[in-house]
Parts: structure tokens; sequence; C-alpha cells
């Protein structure tokens, strides 16, 4: 008998051991024994020396980010990040940015929904003198109230200005995750909304810190030329990081399948009409299939390339736009370049289409342009063409995701985050061996053409609403077709005249000012 099954007997009365074990009460609840505590796990390290390299990297990853906001705390992680950032116990932030001055490096913070990441690259000889100041900010972050005051006006000015008004790409996709992921802890914009900045306290974030910047928590890695001593500093640090508690990632509710087309119209003064859409689904990077999908991504719509499908048939023959993209997970540029944003999981992902800015004229035909592609593409595949050319494009284009110490190591660390083994390899490695019937068959297992959530801004909603429930066909203006052949021509008809299958409940308008 197991020590838990002797105590439920003892405490039923069952057992007497000279008068020790009392009777029980009729009413009387059976006594339990605690459950143990739960281990608190180790945090990982990955190490990735390169002796000829003349740089040092540090990252720190802590699993949560801002699907881990308490309710109606809703961007404090991303607060936090931004306040723990900017001074040390003993400097200020004026101290630190003079203190990291002489090495030409910085502190670099970012948040997703379910990652916090610090990172620091250095000048290998300078590794020892600027790493304790970017471990001091994750250990001893000063939290100063006047700092927290700052940054939070900082974050609000950042919605109602920026985001509301400026950044039209990034508000279309920040509204398209409230819409596709409502009830989601995904549907949480990572910076948090006006009403919930403006209640937010340095207690809240201080209470969140403790929560999330944790040992417990942690994917640690340095990666570059860094010494055996700059590697034990590292380790050294890593220790001092509260240990934390044992932890359960933020459960993911099973949303509703979708089906059908539902439309988001945003009414916001803009002249031009930015389109995003996109669908829910299973596939992550641990699916046998994620690199057939990739190659279909990439001969579909790569991010930044001008090979795609969307890219040559919208942008290169029809002018309609700057570029037309397509997303089989989440995604973010990295900075100013091309490449992604590492280190930023998630566990349920959604397929996307970004049609970066269209005309108002032509809005109703690139958004039917996109679906009808999609739909081509899901019944057709890919044709060897296709295949062949991004095939080969995507192993020599792969070799640049990895460049440089920061990406190698982010990389590696992703592979933990995704429960993945050599991912970028992994690609190069099944690019050898993919075949088209292998791609056309993932394409036709994971995409869907009868299923999108659709966001598009505009100043004139109630017009656009009309036109769209409407489905009168949308040709483009005589004058930008004038020098079309035979083949386009009824190309743009069947374009013009495909079926949205709109209903008016599946067609709603918000206001800008709604939003976050």
């Amino acid at each position: 008998m197991n020590a838990r099954a002797l105590v439920s007997v003892v405490a039923l009365g069952l057992l007497s051991c000279g008068g020790g074990a009392k009777e029980q009460k009729k009413d009387e609840k059976p006594r339990q024994e605690a459950p143990p505590p739960r281990p608190v796990p180790e945090p990982v390290i990955i190490t990735q020396p390169t002796a000829d390299s003349p740089v040092v990297t540090v990252r720190l990853v802590f699993r949560g980010g801002s699907a881990d906001d308490p309710a109606g705390q809703a961007g404090v992680t991303s607060l936090l990040a931004d306040v723990m950032t900017e001074a040390t116990e003993t400097l200020d932030a004026a101290a630190l940015k003079k203190a990291l001055f002489p090495y030409a490096t910085g502190i670099v913070a970012y948040v997703d929904m379910e990652t916090v990441v610090f990172e620091m690259t250095v000048h290998r000889e300078a590794a020892d003198k600027a790493l304790p100041h970017f471990f001091a900010t994750v250990i001893q972050p000063r939290m100063d109230a006047r700092d927290f005051d700052r940054f939070r006006k900082d974050a609000i000015t950042d919605i109602e200005t920026r985001l509301r008004q400026a950044d039209d790409e990034n508000l279309g996709k920040a509204a398209l995750d409230q819409f596709l992921w409502a009830g989601h802890p995904y549907a949480n914009y990572p910076g948090g909304t006006v009403a919930s900045l403006r209640g937010l306290t340095l207690e809240q974030l201080n209470t969140q810190r403790a929560r999330l910047i944790t040992r417990a928590r942690m994917v640690a890695g340095i990666g570059g030329g860094y010494s055996p001593e700059v590697e034990q500093l590292f380790r050294d640090a890593v220790g001092k990081i509260p240990a934390g508690e044992a932890w359960d990632p933020v459960p993911l509710p099973e949303l509703p399948p979708l089906s059908g087309v539902d439309v988001q119209l945003v009414e916001k003064g803009t002249d031009s009409t930015p389109i995003t859409m996109g669908f829910r689904y299973g596939l992550t990077r641990k699916d046998p299939d994620f690199y057939a999908m990739m190659v279909a991504n990439s001969a579909f719509g790569e991010h930044r390339q001008m090979g795609g499908r969307l890219f040559l048939k919208m942008r290169e023959l029809r002018g309609l736009n700057y570029g037309d993209y397509s997303y089989l997970e989440h995604y973010i540029q990295s900075g100013y370049d091309t490449l992604a944003l590492l280190n930023i999981p998630r566990r349920q992902h959604s397929f996307r289409i970004w049609l970066r800015p269209v005309e108002p004229d032509d809005r109703i035909f690139a958004l039917r342009q996109a679906l009808r592609e999609l739909r081509l593409l899901r019944n057709d595949g890919l044709t060897v063409q296709e295949f062949e050319r991004t095939r080969d494009f995507l192993k020599g284009y792969s070799l640049l995701w990895e460049q440089g110490t920061s990406r190698k190591l982010g990389y590696a660390m992703d592979d933990v985050l995704n429960g993945t083994t050599e991912f970028i390899p992994g690609l190069r490695k099944a690019l050898e061996t993919l075949t088209l019937e292998q791609v056309n068959a993932a394409i036709k297992k994971h995409l869907q053409a009868d299923t999108m959530v659709v966001t598009i801004l505009a100043k004139d909603t109630d017009t656009l609403r009309k036109a769209l429930l409407s489905g009168a066909p949308s040709p483009r203006s005589a004058e930008k077709t004038r020098n079309q052949d035979a083949a386009m021509q009824k190309e743009d008809a069947a374009i013009a005249a495909y079926d949205l299958k709109l209903t008016p409940p599946r067609v709603v308008i918000t206001t800008v000012s709604e939003l976050f």
C-alpha cells in the first residue's frame, strides 16, 4: 500500500492502531495529503563559442510575455522591460548611457505574447566591462518612479499618435489580432491599451517582474568570441537571477473553428487602403510538413522578396501597391532588415496575407485577387518551375538568416523555445529531398481558401461596406488596364467578379479610437 492510500485508510477509521485513529464523523471530509512542491526547473543555458568572432552576444529570454499580463493590466510586461533596461540600482538613466557609450553598445529589450527578451552585443575586448551593466538591469534594475511615469506616458503616446495615426501597416496587423484571436490571450496587443496604461502602477510592474524574470522561466545564451573569464561572468550573473517558482504557460483556449469570410472595417483618415487577412490553424515548426510549407509560402509570398506569386501578379503585372506577402507563422521584421525577429515563439499560429496599401479604387479588386490566388494555390498547388526556383532560392537565402553572432544564438534559443532541433540546418537538408508532390500535398492539407478574417483601414467605411455587400464586380479603370493583353483582361474579369460570399452580419465597422 502506498503512502497516499495509507493516509486515506487511516482517515476513514478503517485501520485501528491502539485507538490512535479516530472514527470519522458522518459528514466529515477525509483529510487529504498536501501535494508535494513542484520542482523548480533549472534555466536552459546555451553556449556558442566562435574563436574568430570579434563580438560577444548575450541573450536572456524569459518565457512569459504580454499573454501573461494580468486582467486589467494590459501592457504591464512591455512597460516593465522598458523601465528595467533604463537604469540600475547604482546608475540612473543618464549614468548608464554614459557608462556604455565607450563600448559602442546598448541594451535591447522586446516583448511578445510568450516571451520577454534582453540582449547585448559588444566587442569582445569590452565584454567584461559592458556585460556587468547589462546584467545589472536584469538583476538589480532601479525601477525609478520618474522613469516609470515617463515610459508610461510614452507608451500612451505611442498608441494614440504612432499606432492609431501614423503606422497603418502595424495598425492593420494589431487590429487583425484583436479580431482573429477574440477571446484568446493573443488578442492582447503587447503595448497594452490606453485605459490600462493609465491605470498601471509601479507596484504592479514590480509584481510582474517577480513573476516573470526568474531562472525557472529563462533560456540564457552567450555566443561569439568570449574568453573563459567572460563565460564565467555570464554564468555567475545567471545564477544571481531569482530562482522563481515552478510555472505553467498561460492556458490557450481552443477557439471555435472559423468558416466563411469575416471583414472588419476600421474607420481611419487614410488616403490609401491597407489590407491584412488571416486564419488560425494548427501548423507549427514541429509539424513534419513545416519545411514543405516554407517552400510553398516562399513561392506564394516570401516577405520583402519579389519572386512570390502574389508580388508578381499584384505589383509587377498590375502595379496595385508596394508589396504583397504571406506568412506561415507569427512574424515581426527585425528592425529595418528584411529578416525575422527571433525568440518570439507562439504555441498557436495563423496564416496571413499582407497587402501593403492600395488605392481606394482598387481595394476590392485587390482583396478579391489575393483570396482568388490563395484558392488557386490551394486547389492547384505549385508548378514544377515555381517549386524548383523556390527550392534553389531558399538554399541560398536561408544562409542569410543565421548571419552574425546574434542571429546564430537566437536560432539556437528558438530551437529550445519551439521544441525543434537545428531548425535552419534541417531546412537546408530537407530541401535536398523534398518533392513537388510533398509540397502540394502539404498545401492541400494546411491551407484554406474559404475561411478568412480580413481587416481593412479606410476613411469611408460605410461606402466600402455597401460595395462589399453588393457583390457587384469591381473592375479596374480603363486607364490602368489599357496595355493588357487578352489573357490578362480575361483574368482581370474573373478577379473582378470573384464571389466573396459576404453577408451583412459578417462585415462590421469600428473606429480607430476604439482600438487599444
